[in-house]
């Protein structure tokens, strides 16, 4: 081939190499006439995944009170039922303090999910979420550098990125018709609006506002619920079901010729959470090396505390013949992460060891109005065989946490007398509060409102244990004169 044709031929090349770059940008031009992009996924044959802008996550150098929105949608152009997982995906987070920064998810119908900090790997923050035939759902997703009243100068120049990703739900949880947790999900009112809203009527309600964005459904108001069980020679409320599909209930006294009711629902005994109260380590349902120098020595899962020996007793003695009704893989959360806040003009601040002040993350939650089921701590995560948990425990047994109390209608004012976990004798959670002057303070029900008290006080108690999915009822409606009786279909 002589010069002349070899330059004919890349002159070729060139114009078709033109001819293709300008095609592409008149392809992305017409697909980006707008300011923002819309990418479109396609899940499976039916559900299509819309995003407005991109799924695409970043965040560089932010500020203190900066924030990023993405919004995006869900479409079931399908004639079935389908079940969908909202993910991050491909996650990078160098921030040094996690708690700074936060994010939220929030549906058209109100269905809030808020988690008290940003992931460093892939994680599920919505899931099992039912879409029907027909039908669209809308997402606003926001990430935020939460401004605190403190130096935040720790996490300037840092950033996060991840994508945001639909998937098909692979474990669908649901329960056979006559089981209890049929009962509870078919009896569901609506949504629940993690906000200000704290009127509502009595039922049954959910929200994904959990560990991994599981789908969790609680009952909610007056001792006129229908949440009475008679299981081993005991009366229990239902609570709620659990990520893991199980019943948690909490003990409501003894049956009384085959009836139940609120008048004597603490265990005969009073005990103390922990015998000792001036270190950080004793807000622990197990603890670690009191008086250590840092967190990690302070809280690990060493030493049963004094509640946690009570309750392993108790469970021995009124539980162990039916240990076949038990979850095994459920979690019970002591949260002790830590948060900052100033009350009544003393900082906690993030230390967590010694007998310095220092804040935990469910006070610091419930004086912004933040409280969710999440349990954000691996090491906090109380369990005996879960795939979510610390997998340290011989029995499956805990107590009630500030979460469950808020979702159960529990507000932090002197108006719950009429509430379904109303008590005349005070008596613990599970949850930690803070450490001040030399004394380790946690959560509990005082009557008709929420406190905190010493560790070392001696107050009720109110075991609670979670039931399998597969628990059936046998007969009852669950009303105190008439509560559920309770089997399990063994296959």
């Amino acid at each position: 081939m002589n010069t002349e044709k070899i330059n004919v031929v890349f002159a070729y090349i060139g114009i078709v190499l033109i001819v293709v770059l300008l095609s592409g940008m008149t392809y992305a031009f017409l697909n980006n006439g707008e300011i923002t992009e819309e990418e479109e996924n396609k899940l499976n044959d039916n559900i299509i995944v819309e995003y407005i802008d991109t799924s695409n996550v970043s965040m560089v150098n932010f500020k203190p009170g900066e924030e990023i929105i993405k919004t995006f949608s869900v479409i079931n152009n399908g004639d079935n039922i389908e079940y969908y997982d909202i993910n991050l995906e491909n996650v990078a987070n160098n921030f040094n303090d996690l708690n700074d920064l936060i994010y939220s998810l929030e549906s058209d119908d109100g269905a809030y999910v808020y988690l008290n900090k940003a992931p460093i790997s892939s994680v599920s923050i919505a899931s099992n979420i039912k879409i029907a035939p027909q039908e669209k759902h809308m997402y606003t997703f926001k990430i935020m550098f939460k401004e605190l009243d403190i130096d935040q100068s720790i996490n300037l120049n840092k950033t996060f990125s991840s994508n945001i990703k639909v998937v098909s739900t692979k474990n669908i949880i649901s329960y056979d018709k006559g089981s209890i947790g049929y009962e509870i999900v078919n009896n569901t009112i609506s949504v629940f609006k993690n906000n200000d809203e704290n009127i509502y009527e009595d039922g049954v309600y959910y929200t994904n506002n959990s560990i991994n964005g599981k789908t969790v459904y609680f009952y909610r108001g007056s001792s006129n619920l229908n949440n009475n069980v008679i299981f081993g020679n005991n009366c229990y409320k239902i609570i709620r079901t659990t990520e893991d599909g199980g019943i948690r209930i909490i003990y409501n006294g003894k049956v009384k010729e085959g009836k139940c009711s609120s008048d004597e629902n603490v265990l005969e005994e009073l005990n103390e959470f922990n015998l000792r109260s001036n270190f950080n380590a004793y807000v622990g349902y197990m603890y670690g090396n009191a008086s250590s120098n840092n967190y990690e020595s302070e809280h690990r899962n060493i030493n049963s505390s004094a509640i946690k020996i009570v309750l392993d007793s108790w469970y021995t003695s009124n539980i162990a013949d039916f240990n076949d009704f038990i979850s095994q893989n459920t979690i019970y959360c002591n949260n002790r992460n830590l948060g900052s806040f100033t009350l009544n003009n003393v900082l906690y601040d993030k230390i967590g060891y010694g007998n310095n002040n220092t804040g935990y993350e469910l006070m610091s939650n419930y004086l912004n109005n933040e409280v969710s089921y999440n349990c954000p701590n691996l090491n906090d995560r109380f369990s005996v065989n879960s795939e979510f948990g610390n997998d340290i425990l011989t029995n499956s047994v805990g107590l009630i946490t500030l979460e469950e109390l808020f979702y159960a209608g529990y507000s932090f004012e002197k108006n719950n007398i009429d509430n379904y976990l109303y008590s005349l004798i005070p008596y613990w959670t599970m949850s930690s509060a803070y450490f001040s002057s030399n004394n380790a303070y946690n959560f509990i029900v005082n009557k008709d409102r929420v406190s905190v008290l010493e560790v070392n006080k001696k107050i009720g108690v109110r075991p609670v244990i979670t039931l399998n999915k597969d628990t059936i009822i046998l007969k009852g409606d669950g009303s105190l004169d008439n509560p559920y009786i309770l089997f399990r279909r063994i296959l």
